[in-house]
């Protein structure tokens, strides 16, 4: 009977302890991703401090539903949708007529704004050596029109700005923004300078840096995150963006905008109206529910990580009560039988936040793809977080350690 008991209780201790493992690397990785989210969502509430969201109309145009790409590269569309020979032509028909309309100052193609989500590309500049540090770095792009700096108030520091020159048949060209000059090129004057996305393929298609921007917010999360941007007329797409720097409210003149787009072609779709500033605070809600789904998840996690460590120190206790009491009567000294006791609760604590620390910068790095992009690294959200575990952890264990410290010899000689 005694040895089934004792076996129960080492299986139980083992699940118990790897139980409790888990449950503070999970603590750790979850509580840094909820700091994290939570860091963005305040920074991304500031983007109006510095861009004219309040003015700025918003549509999103699509000239075809569907398309598809066969093995020749060519854009194939459904019969009756508008083909792609015609998109380059009826972009620049949508934003001359949209730039027409009655106060409206600027007429903006893009397929990113200021603040939204935007995608991402692997770059290199041309003289990097392969595995330099900036080799490969994703950086968020748009494709925009010329107008797009004017209509944000945005001049650029050095270069020129986009042209008509500028066409698919010409050489690719790109500004690039202040903190992509300062990563790739440092102090130097990068325009000239090429760079190009990866994976390059078998033609190498380099990119001249023609001018240099400020830093408008690329990301919801991050004001100076390193990013470029391209002319439009260089990368076509079939949908795209549509802002509008205006004079008065920009939502009364959804319908106008609407009517306009609609009287050069009955099947160009536009829809998604609304201001810079209200899109902006949509992404700000995203950024509220994954902090709040991973605060919970992180809390839930730290209760049943404290109450695991408890009860396995509780158990570790108890199975070693009349031990203790021997030692104890031996003379043994109450700080080492303390650290004796603790020890199995530090070695759990120890093993969980190294799986943690792992487990949670594997996370943070994965919501760095996210497109909406994160305010930082999140490496000292990891270190609050794996201190906030520790602590907690040893006052878990704190309890039951001196408990056993506090038994009487002969009681503990009396046990079992």
């Amino acid at each position: 009977m005694d040895d089934q008991g004792s076996a129960s209780g080492v299986r139980f201790g083992s699940i118990s302890g790897a139980l409790t493992i888990t449950e503070v690397a999970l603590s750790v990785a979850f509580l840094a991703a909820a700091g994290l989210a939570a860091e963005t969502m305040m920074v991304s509430g500031n983007i109006d401090r510095d861009l004219p969201t309040e003015q700025v109309l918003v549509a999103s145009v699509a000239l075809v539903d569907e398309q598809t790409v066969n093995a020749a590269g060519e854009i194939i569309v459904p019969a009756g949708a508008i083909p792609p020979p015609q998109w380059a032509t009826l972009r620049e028909q949508i934003r001359d007529a949209a730039d027409q309309l009655p106060g409206v100052r600027q007429a903006v193609l893009a397929t990113m704004l200021p603040g939204h989500p935007h995608g991402h590309a692997r770059v290199e500049p041309e003289d990097e050596s392969a595995g330099s540090p900036t080799t490969g770095v994703r950086v968020p792009m748009s494709a925009v029109s010329p107008e797009f700096f004017a209509a944000y108030d945005s001049q650029l520091m050095m270069g020129r700005n986009f042209s008509p020159a500028d066409t698919p048949d010409s050489e690719l060209v790109a500004i690039v923004n202040a903190s992509f000059a300062r990563r790739f090129f440092g102090n130097a004057n990068p325009v000239g300078e090429r760079f190009r996305r990866l994976p390059a393929g078998e033609t190498t298609n380099w990119i001249r840096i023609i001018g240099v921007s400020p830093d408008l917010r690329m990301i919801p999360g991050d004001d100076h995150e390193a990013g470029f941007y391209v002319p439009f007329s260089q990368r076509p797409r079939s949908d795209f963006t549509l802002a509008l720097r205006v004079d008065g409210d920009p939502l009364a003149m959804s319908a106008a905008l609407r009517e306009t787009i609609k009287g050069i072609d009955v099947r160009i779709d536009v829809s998604g109206f609304g201001t810079h500033a209200e899109m902006a605070e949509g992404y700000r809600t995203g950024y509220q529910i994954m902090s709040l789904m991973f605060s919970v998840l992180g809390g839930a996690a730290v209760f049943l990580a404290v109450a695991g460590l408890y009860a396995v120190m509780a158990f570790s206790v108890t199975q070693r009560t009349r031990e203790i009491g021997i030692r104890m009567a031996l003379g043994a000294d109450r700080g080492n039988i303390l650290g004796t006791v603790l020890r199995r609760g530090l070695l759990q604590i120890g093993i969980g936040l190294s799986l943690g620390t792992l487990g949670g910068w594997s996370l943070l790095r994965l919501m760095q793809y996210f497109p909406t992009g994160v305010a930082s690294t999140g490496t000292w959200m990891l270190v609050a977080a794996s201190l906030a575990m520790l602590v907690a952890g040893i006052l878990a264990c704190l309890v039951p350690a001196a408990r056993a410290v506090a038994v009487h010899p002969v009681a503990a000689l009396r046990y079992g």
